[in-house]
């Protein structure tokens, strides 16, 4: 098994809590995980790091051809939600849509890059 990790800067700029929960495409669910695991809870004017990793077998992982996509999903909620009976369950909140609640979804493309390439196209550099 090989794995690739990457991080992802998530960033509330609001006044209100916002709930980044993390998901991917279902034929993909088995290749990645996030932590931190279920999704996080971001209070106004905050940010926090959020960590993927894409885990394939070794023959999969050979080729950097990749058209998978990872979904944030993401909504507004009030200061007391943490405290709720959802605060700790956020798929669980995500799948009953409590109150009409909507949520945007914001669909990422994974981008593979050779172990030996030192920097990618769009000039971030790559580590080893």
């Amino acid at each position: 098994m090989l794995s690739a990790s990457s991080s992802i800067k998530l960033i509330n700029p609001t006044d209100n809590y916002v709930v980044f929960l993390p998901m991917c495409m279902r034929n993909n669910e088995a290749l990645y995980t996030s932590r931190p695991d279920g999704g996080v809870i971001l209070p106004p004017r905050s940010t926090q790091e959020f960590f993927v990793t894409r885990v394939a077998k070794k023959s999969v992982a050979q080729s950097i051809e990749c058209d998978d996509k990872y979904l944030l999903f993401i909504t507004t909620v009030n200061e007391s939600f943490s405290n709720s009976e959802y605060g700790s369950d956020l798929l669980k909140f995500y799948n009953e849509k409590q109150g009409g609640q909507i949520w945007h979804r914001k669909e990422l493309s994974v981008v593979l890059y050779p172990v030996d390439q030192q920097e990618s196209p769009d000039g971030m550099p790559h580590t080893k």
